[in-house]
């Protein structure tokens, strides 16, 4: 297999050159199937080709990451060739290194005291987000950028804030990701925060309490005396949570310490919630309207796709396949590869809260796709979309065989092309 370490030696002295999703045409000049090209690959490096780019490029990026710890998501996906999806590349670097891009530990340390590694529950997280945003609604001038589906930002200018946390010193625009949950459709969830000062773009995905609040403070004492108060007065105990006085900096970064034994008394009699409700409303409002328009456009209905939820729920064989043959209306043949598509993302996410269907992971296999509506009888899809379901929540209950691919997407992929090449 000498072929194998010509690829591989490739590979290495052109790795930002390299797509991920082209590996596959490396093994063209050899004239060797990509089932033959996988099995003899895996055999020598117990990784798929893909697999091994990928931890490849991952590592390529933690390297450059060391040098230069300034260095952004945005810029090093660029360095190192990276074609998937960013939340893609986050997910690997931190299954891979235990760390975050910005060096965020996310294994506790019962013996460590870090003012970062903060952890609340669900209800906290959900708070704090939305006087996140309702403080943009609150203080600034947003306006919703509508070329995104389900995944809008907003987009606002803060003319006396100061922004701190770490990574960059001041902005005044910034941009909120959120996300759109089908089950608590009143709910919006922040999904991260990107900030642009001297033309450097920068991430902030936030997690930890200390974060949500620092954010938060950074706002309010930035406002004139009576915003500021509106601003504070929706946590009752800012002086309990702050007691607690640590040392410390992060570079040029000051940070503003909370307690982390104390978690935030949300008062939702405050200004802030009164002031912001119409066009929290609003927005909300939109949301509903386009996740509606989007089912119709689909030819998906809500009671069928409530069915289907409810079926992955249960993990009921007999109800997600019923469930799925209303989806694909089979009978009618009204299948498209957008549809299946769908149909899989919600097997990967059932309670829709990554579902960005402007920017699917699974976007770049639509023509396996296509491939698979030509050759696969229609009436096999539900077992398709349910062997995927039950293997995706396997490895992600931590099945070592699948912990080389660590995303749904991938595995897509591999059942897609077997599917494929079974049926030649």
């Amino acid at each position: 297999m000498d072929y194998i370490d010509e690829i591989i030696s490739h590979m290495e002295q052109n790795i930002d050159n390299i797509f991920i999703r082209e590996v596959d045409e490396l093994r063209k000049r050899f004239n060797i199937s990509t089932s033959t090209f996988n099995r003899n690959f895996k055999r020598k490096t117990h990784f798929t080709p893909r697999d091994y780019l990928i931890n490849m490029k991952i590592e390529l990026a933690h390297r450059y990451k060391s040098n230069d710890p300034a260095l952004t998501i945005k810029e090093v996906v660029l360095k190192i060739g990276w074609d998937l999806t960013e939340r893609q590349f986050t997910e690997l670097f931190k299954c891979k290194y235990g760390v975050t891009f910005g060096g965020k530990s996310i294994i506790a340390d019962d013996k460590a005291i870090n003012p970062f590694d903060d952890f609340m529950s669900l209800k906290e997280k959900e708070e704090l987000e939305e006087i996140l945003l309702r403080l943009v609604l609150l203080t600034g001038q947003f306006h919703l950028c509508t070329n995104r589906e389900l995944s809008k930002s907003l987009v606002y200018e803060l003319e006396n804030t100061c922004f701190q946390i770490p990574t960059f010193n001041s902005a005044k625009e910034l941009i909120f990701y959120l996300s759109f949950n089908r089950n608590n459709i009143d709910r919006l969830s922040l999904f991260l925060v990107i900030t642009q000062t001297d033309s450097v773009d920068h991430c902030f995905i936030p997690n930890g309490k200390g974060f949500y609040l620092n954010l938060i403070y950074q706002v309010a004492i930035n406002q004139e005396e009576t915003m500021r108060n509106d601003i504070l007065e929706c946590i009752l105990n800012w002086e309990d949570m702050t007691a607690l006085k640590v040392e410390g900096e992060l570079g040029d970064y000051l940070p503003h310490f909370y307690n982390k034994d104390v978690y935030p008394e949300i008062n939702r009699n405050a200004s802030i919630f009164k002031y912001s409700q119409a066009a929290y409303d609003d927005i909300v409002q939109q949301f509903k309207e386009e996740f509606e328009t989007l089912l119709q456009s689909i030819n998906i209905l809500e009671p069928d796709l409530s069915r289907y939820m409810q079926a992955i729920e249960e993990m009921d064989e007999l109800l997600i396949k019923s469930a799925l043959e209303s989806l694909c209306r089979i009978d009618t043949g009204d299948l498209t590869p957008r549809k299946v598509d769908l149909l899989l993302r919600l097997a990967e996410y059932p309670d829709m809260q990554f579902v960005e269907f402007a920017d699917y992971s699974f976007n770049f296999d639509e023509g396996l796709i296509e491939k698979v509506l030509q050759v696969l009888p229609r009436c096999s899809l539900p077992q398709l979309i349910y062997n995927y379901c039950l293997d995706y929540k396997k490895m992600m209950e931590g099945d070592d065989d699948n912990c080389d691919e660590y995303l749904g997407n991938f595995l897509l992929s591999d059942l897609l092309e077997d599917l494929i090449e079974d049926s030649i």
